[in-house]
């Protein structure tokens, strides 16, 4: 079984064992501080999208990197 799933807009695979996931394109394991795909740059040091990094009652956001992942804001309010 292949399951897959996308990161700062690159496809991820893992090829039965979920705990071990690599780059469709690359081969080589999946790294969380990869550049986003459609803005080239790296994300923060907490590993925030740097293009939306650090906003006010924020505690999760997606850009969407250009349109491959849905964005989504999850703010503090969200948390009730």
């Amino acid at each position: 079984m292949v399951a897959s799933g996308y990161s700062r807009g690159w496809k991820i695979i893992s090829k039965g064992n979920l705990l071990e996931w690599f780059y469709e394109d690359t081969g080589l394991p999946y790294d969380e501080m990869r550049r986003c795909k459609q803005c080239g740059k790296q994300p923060t040091i907490d590993g925030h999208d740097a293009c939306i990094a650090n906003t006010d009652n924020v505690l999760s956001a997606c850009c969407g990197h250009g349109g491959i992942q849905k964005p989504y804001i999850y703010t503090e309010a969200d948390n009730g």
